[in-house]
């Protein structure tokens, strides 16, 4: 058997296994890099940790940290009600926000997981406080990231064209991005609709409430009230929202690293809330961390054994090049 067909088929069993079992694929994904990588490549230790993504790593850690600082600082809580602001009550059209932000920022430049990172924070805090699924809310903002991806200005966008151009085929950058923009609004739509009934009685025109007003919000099949006060905005939370607006000035205006930004930031926000410093940490979305590194490590070996060659050899003799793109 081939390297490049071995490493295909313990691909193709980590995510059979992954998917049966409550197991992070990242272990086995790390695991595999060294079985694969070791007895199969006779890869030593230093070329196996050639795919480690060292940056992604960096910028999910940090922003995951800033957003769990903003988190008990109570700044996640004045964006939620800022959204509910912005779409005047309309909790049903938050989602369709939130993948808009998302497609924009990728489009802009932004790395995709990074801008998922960036926004799922937020998402999470509206599904928890208004009865969503947060399954659609997570699938939103990651159809509406993609969507953007294919951008001549993002990442994505910038490698499938240079792959395409260098295998001598022609296809328009316009025809790209706007074929995957549509694909994942798509892809978005359906998931809105079949997931929808999960929050059904959360989706209620919700008109903003004077000081003191009751508002009904539904979950479970039991309506209940809350009363709505005036939100005080502390300086902590006003110091944490000019945080996130130069973390975003940062990445996308002077190309900085996400991650080491939001990780200087989440740190100086911590001291200034010395009563959640320690908390803060918790926060950090360590599964998801595990499960990129993994999964990325294994793609190094994957392009040690030439699969990924393999794979895009076999792509270009399909011969349609929107296709193959």
């Amino acid at each position: 058997m081939s390297p490049q067909l071995l490493s295909i088929l313990v691909l193709a069993g980590m995510f059979v296994v992954a998917t049966m079992l409550p197991i992070n694929i990242g272990i086995l994904a790390f695991v595999a890099s060294f079985v694969v990588g070791t007895f199969a490549l006779g890869l030593d230790e230093k070329e196996i940790f050639e795919g480690f993504p060292v940056s992604l790593f960096v910028t999910v850690v940090g922003v995951t940290y800033l957003f769990s600082v903003a988190k008990l600082n109570g700044t996640i809580d004045l964006l939620v009600d800022a959204g509910i602001r912005l779409v005047r009550g309309r909790a049903i059209l938050v989602p369709w926000v939130l993948f808009a932000v998302a497609a924009v920022l990728t489009a802009l430049g932004t790395f995709t997981p990074a801008a998922v990172a960036l926004l799922v924070p937020v998402g999470m805090s509206f599904a928890f406080q208004y009865r969503i699924s947060p399954l659609m809310i997570g699938m939103m903002v990651i159809c509406g990231a993609h969507a953007g991806a294919f951008s001549p200005m993002a990442a994505s966008g910038a490698l499938v064209f240079g792959i395409v151009a260098d295998s001598g085929l022609a296809v328009s950058q316009a025809v790209l991005f706007f074929a995957s923009l549509a694909f994942n609004a798509l892809l978005g739509g359906i998931t809105y609709l079949l997931l929808r009934r999960r929050g059904e009685e959360s989706f209620v025109e919700r008109p903003e409430p004077a000081a003191g007003d009751e508002l009904p919000t539904g979950g479970g099949g039991v309506a209940t009230m809350v009363r709505r006060q005036p939100r005080v905005v502390t300086w902590q939370q006003r110091a944490t929202l000019v945080a996130l607006v130069g973390l975003v000035v940062g990445a996308l205006a002077f190309h900085l690293q996400i991650g080491f930004l939001a990780l200087a930031a989440g740190a100086v926000l911590a001291l200034m809330d010395r009563d959640n410093l320690g908390r803060a940490i918790d926060g950090i979305s360590w599964p998801t961390i595990l499960l990129v590194a993994g999964m990325v490590t294994y793609v190094g070996v994957l392009e040690h054994a030439g699969t990924i060659e393999w794979v895009s050899e076999g792509a270009v003799h399909l011969g349609a090049p929107l296709l193959v793109a």
